[in-house]
C-alpha cells in the first residue's frame, strides 16, 4: 500500500536541503481536532508516517504494516482502520492497492477498508510485500537526469537484487542526489551521455561507485603555460 502526506510542504521544514535530520511538529499538535479523535495507536501512526516520509525526504510513503505495528503495538487490521481514519480527516491520501474517493467536505475517505477484521487477517496472510518508492526517490532526487514513467519488469527484477544489498531507503536518497550533483554523469562529457535509473540499477557495482565518489566533480588540473583543461574519462561508464 502506498500512501502520500497532504500538505507535506507543511511538515518538511527544509525543502532545499535534499535530506533533513528533523520534520516540523507544531506545538498545537494534541489540539488538532482530528488528531484528538485519534486513539493513541493512531496518533503514533501519524508521527511514524511522517517520519518516514522525512527519512526519504518524500511525501509519498510505502506502508510497512509489520514495521509500524511493531511501533504502534496494534494489530494489523486496527492500523488498516488507522489509516482509514488518517484519510477520512486529509491527513493522508491512500494512493495505490485501494480504492479512494473523496468525499464530502473534501476529505479523502478509502471506501474500500470497510471488511471485517477476520477478512482483513486473512487478506493480510497472503499480502505482497510493501512496496519500496524507488521511483518516487529517483523522481525526487534526480535532478537533470532522465526522469521514468514507471518501475517495468525489468527494472523490479533489478531493483529486488540492489535492495536485496542495501535495503535502506535514506542510502538510494543520498546515491540518488550524489549522482545528480555529478557534471560528469549529468552530461558534460564529450559523449553527452547521462546516468539513468536502468544504469544505477544495472548491477551490483555502480551504485557502490557512486558512494565510493568516483563520479564527483573533481577539479581541474592546472597547466602554468596553458592555463587548464577539464579532463572527461570515459571508461568511466558502465553501461
Amino acid at each position: 500500500m502506498l500512501i502520500e502526506i497532504n500538505n507535506w510542504e507543511k511538515y518538511n521544514p527544509r525543502q532545499d536541503v535534499g535530506r533533513s535530520s528533523w520534520f516540523r511538529l507544531e506545538n498545537n499538535f494534541w489540539f488538532d481536532p482530528a488528531i484528538s479523535k485519534l486513539t493513541t495507536s493512531g496518533k503514533l501512526t501519524w508521527i511514524c508516517l511522517l517520519s518516514i516520509a522525512s527519512q526519504t525526504s518524500c511525501k509519498r510513503v510505502a506502508i510497512d504494516f509489520q514495521l509500524i505495528c511493531s511501533i504502534t503495538r496494534c494489530r494489523k487490521c486496527k492500523l488498516t482502520s488507522i489509516l482509514e481514519d488518517l484519510a477520512t480527516a486529509g491527513k493522508i491520501t491512500i494512493t495505490r492497492n485501494v480504492d479512494v474517493t473523496s468525499a464530502s467536505r473534501g476529505r479523502n475517505v478509502d471506501v474500500s477498508l470497510r471488511t471485517n477484521e477476520r477478512t482483513n487477517e486473512r487478506t493480510e496472510d497472503k499480502a505482497t510485500p510493501p512496496t519500496f518508492p524507488f521511483l518516487d526517490i529517483w523522481n525526487t532526487h534526480c535532478g537533470p537526469l532522465p526522469k521514468p514513467d514507471k518501475l517495468t519488469k525489468s527494472r523490479q527484477a533489478k531493483l529486488k537484487a540492489r535492495l536485496a544489498e542495501e535495503p535502506r531507503p535514506d542510502y538510494w536518497v543520498s546515491t540518488v542526489q550524489r549522482l545528480a550533483k555529478s557534471d560528469f554523469a549529468t552530461g558534460k562529457n564529450d559523449r553527452q551521455w547521462k546516468a539513468s535509473i536502468d544504469w544505477l540499477l544495472a548491477n551490483d557495482s555502480n551504485h557502490v561507485k557512486v558512494n565510493e565518489g568516483k563520479y564527483d566533480n573533481r577539479k581541474p588540473k592546472y597547466d602554468r603555460g596553458a592555463g587548464y583543461e577539464i579532463i572527461t574519462d570515459l571508461s568511466k561508464i558502465n553501461d
